[in-house]
């Protein structure tokens, strides 16, 4: 579903603009992960978790969704989702690539 909320998003996302948009959603899904995880009780996150948590969260959500919605307001929405399309077989060439993957033929 996140490509139906990035087509929701459109107009949202176009006023304060991406990094502005990033920045405004970061605080808001914070905001409900700590609800949720208060709720839960399972707070039982030690340092280094956290230090792992904070990283992924600026490589994978501040960094990604920014270039996500730039690409978002400098193309429109269905080229944009073409352009993302090609992620799985980026993903196969890098792991191939940088991971040195090997795949086997199942038994």
């Amino acid at each position: 579903m996140p490509g139906v909320a990035n087509l929701l998003a459109a107009t949202a996302r176009r006023q304060p603009g991406a990094l502005a948009f990033t920045c405004l959603r970061m605080v808001m899904v914070f905001c409900v992960l700590l609800a949720a995880l208060m709720h839960s009780g399972s707070g039982t996150l030690v340092p280094a978790d956290w230090v792992l948590l904070i990283l992924s969260g600026i490589i994978g959500i501040f960094i990604g969704d920014t270039a996500l919605f730039f690409t978002l307001n400098r193309l429109c929405p269905r080229r944009t989702g073409i352009l993302f399309s090609c992620d799985a077989p980026m993903t196969v060439f890098l792991a191939w690539w940088i991971l040195d993957e090997q795949w086997q033929r199942p038994a």
